[in-house]
Formats: C-alpha cells, sequence, structure tokens
C-alpha cells in the first residue's frame, strides 16, 4: 500500500503542470501585482516571493507624469508637453474635441516627437450634431526628437462657431 501512495504522488508531481513564473535570486525592487504583467510576460518573483518589476513599469514608475490641455474657439489650438531642460518628453496619447456651425475636416499634427511630423485626420461636428472626437494612444510611448524638446498636438480650425479642446498626455524621463 506504501508503495502504491509512493507511485501515484510520484506521478502526480512528475505531470503536475509548472507554474508559470521565472525565478531570480531578488529583486531591485517589489512591484504590486498589476505592474507584473505589463510587458504581457510571465512575471518574475524573487526567492521571498516578491514580484519584481517589469521593464515597462520601470519606464513609468522612473519618470514623471505630465499632461497639457487647452480651449479654443474657431483657429486651430495647440497644447504641448513642454521643454524641461535635462529630460525628455514622451507622447503617450492624445485627444482633440469640437464641434462648429458647420462640418469640417483637417489634420491635426503631432511635432517634436523622434521621427517627423505626425499627422492625424480630423473631423469636426455641426453643432446641432455632435462634436468630432480624435484620440491616439501610442504604446510604447514616443520620445521627442532630442532632450528638452516640447511635443505639441495642434488641431484643424474648427471654423465659424466653433469650439475645442486639445489634450496630452505623457511622461518625462
Amino acid at each position: 500500500m506504501k508503495r502504491l501512495l509512493f507511485i501515484l504522488l510520484a506521478m502526480l508531481l512528475i505531470t503536475a503542470p509548472a507554474e508559470a513564473y521565472r525565478a531570480v535570486a531578488s529583486c531591485p525592487a517589489a512591484t504590486p501585482i498589476w505592474a507584473s504583467g505589463a510587458t504581457g510576460v510571465d512575471p518574475v518573483i524573487d526567492v521571498n516571493g516578491n514580484i519584481c518589476t517589469s521593464a515597462v513599469a520601470d519606464t513609468y514608475m522612473a519618470s514623471t507624469q505630465v499632461t497639457a490641455s487647452t480651449t479654443g474657439t474657431t483657429a486651430a489650438t495647440a497644447a504641448a508637453l513642454a521643454a524641461t531642460t535635462g529630460v525628455t518628453n514622451y507622447i503617450c496619447g492624445f485627444s482633440i474635441r469640437s464641434n462648429a456651425t458647420a462640418v469640417a475636416t483637417g489634420n491635426a499634427t503631432v511635432v517634436g516627437t523622434i521621427s517627423a511630423t505626425m499627422n492625424f485626420t480630423h473631423w469636426t461636428a455641426a453643432l446641432a450634431s455632435n462634436i468630432g472626437i480624435t484620440t491616439q494612444t501610442f504604446f510604447p510611448c514616443i520620445p521627442a526628437s532630442a532632450v528638452n524638446t516640447a511635443i505639441t498636438v495642434t488641431s484643424p480650425a474648427p471654423g465659424a462657431g466653433g469650439t475645442v479642446a486639445v489634450t496630452v498626455w505623457g511622461y518625462r524621463k
């Protein structure tokens, strides 16, 4: 009977699924569980059971979150992550919302990013119908073209009777 029990226990141990963790001797810092899956890979734990910070979570935790928002009427309107000495801005997303007396379509721009000016077509809704919305999220976030460089999001002009709001968010590191 003992031999049968031993064999069953051994079979259970051999066929049991492995945990989806990678173990390390120690983490630089323990983080909340939500941060462990940020990169979509199995979490890393240390010998004490602490979940190690992922590279993506490290990026955000070691940075300063920034936002900018502005409103306007009939002309193009801009919101910027201002240039700051010694750090690089990263844009993680923006939102433009507008309406006006008549429907209009134009290009919103994002300038100051690492590669070039980015263009997004934005539709301005007529006052009586709705509101035109353009929202873009970048993952990973996009860096500025250089240290101490602003990233600016500019809406197209909504036109007569217009109202527009531009919001941008990101971080500095």
